[in-house]
């Protein structure tokens, strides 16, 4: 009997809240083409999935570059904000559903990513695995996920992440707030004093967010989650590798700070 892998109700809750708040669409193109090494052209035509689509502010860029059709999952209430932001694309469907359990026939989709979602799941590695059956063969997935570093600054990071779990969502989200002015201003100082503007975003947690709502957002999405977790590069293209899948190219965006690989399933 396969054991059932199922999210944690307050992670639900928190990604729900968070994705029904933010109305931006900052850094979409970054995050849909640069993290994982694709081109609106490779796009065109195919019938993709995004697991773990938030707002759809991906989903619709993505809808956008002409896909056949594009699909969003997600767990969270925050399928709905992402239906009225995909509604006038054709070309897209939302859906309420999780990873661990996709609602798809096998074999579906030509391509199929995930930025940033499976770090947030309880087991990552099966997250991934759960993707795959849905792929079509010769298909390609890319995900994304936070790199494991510095063990005393991730050792910090949960620690702290013991109190901010616990605090409402509805507070912590105001707190956040704080994030606004204090990186408004570490960017402006990273104009003239680069170095100066790095460490004191490390030791104060400060994002690096160009806006204000979405540096309030990054900041509630990285301290409110139950399970968040961090993984090397070695590690996630090891989940292809087990998985049979080829062509394995690693796309990090930053080498320091994420991991990102894409493969392809092989073709039977």
């Amino acid at each position: 009997m396969v054991e059932t892998v199922q999210m944690h109700p307050k992670d639900v809750s928190s990604f729900g809240y968070e994705w029904t708040r933010y109305t931006g669409f900052e850094e979409d193109s970054r995050d849909l083409f640069e993290k994982t090494r694709t081109t609106p052209e490779f796009m065109r035509g195919k019938v993709i999935l995004e697991a773990g689509c938030g707002n759809g502010r991906l989903v619709r860029l993505c809808a956008s570059a002409k896909p056949k059709l594009i699909v969003g999952i997600d767990l969270s209430k925050s399928v709905n904000t992402a239906k009225a932001n995909t509604m006038n694309y054709p070309n897209t469907e939302i859906i309420r559903a999780s990873i661990f359990h996709l609602p798809f026939k096998e074999n579906v989709f030509d391509y199929i990513y995930s930025v940033g979602v499976l770090h947030h799941t309880p087991d990552p590695r099966r997250a991934f695995t759960s993707l795959l059956p849905a792929l079509k063969s010769g298909g390609y997935v890319a995900v994304w996920v936070y790199k494991r570093g510095n063990k005393l600054h991730y050792a910090l990071i949960e620690l702290l992440r013991k109190i901010t779990t616990r605090i409402p969502h509805s507070i912590f989200y105001k707190m956040c707030w704080i994030q606004g002015p204090a990186g408004g201003f570490v960017n402006w100082l990273a104009n003239y004093f680069p170095n100066a503007a790095k460490y004191i975003r490390i030791i104060f947690f400060i994002s690096d967010k160009k806006t204000p709502e979405f540096r309030q957002l990054a900041t509630f999405d990285w301290w409110t989650p139950k399970y968040m977790s961090f993984h090397s590069q070695k590690e996630v293209c090891g989940w292809f590798k087990e998985n049979g899948l080829t062509d394995i190219t690693v796309t990090s965006y930053s080498e320091k700070t994420d991991v990102g690989v894409k493969g392809m399933k092989s073709k039977e």
